[in-house]
């Protein structure tokens, strides 16, 4: 019972901030690679499309921290649910 409510816990304080993190470096990389194969990498076209991976970036963080979030809460439904079953098949307390 200590298990589940510590990972209860842990689901409900998840901001999404680590796969937030993990989607703002490759959205970043991505772009770069793209803007580099596009228009060359010492050229000042590519210097001028370097705030659009800034862009990219900030982009995919976004996306991240949703999906982040997203998962914590169908964690979070998903362990309530089982400690729901879980009380159902235990007998009823005589008082």
């Amino acid at each position: 019972m200590r298990v589940a409510s510590e990972r209860i816990t842990s689901d409900l304080h998840e901001c999404g901030c680590s796969l937030g993190t993990k989607f703002m470096a490759i959205g970043f990389g991505i772009s770069v690679l793209y803007v580099a194969l596009v228009s060359g990498i010492w050229t000042w076209e590519f210097l001028w499309r370097l705030p659009w991976t800034v862009l990219c970036a900030f982009g995919g963080a976004a996306v991240g921290k949703w999906f982040g979030l997203v998962t914590a809460r169908i964690r979070l439904h998903r362990e309530i649910d089982m400690l729901v079953a879980f009380q159902a098949t235990l007998p009823a307390l005589k008082v």
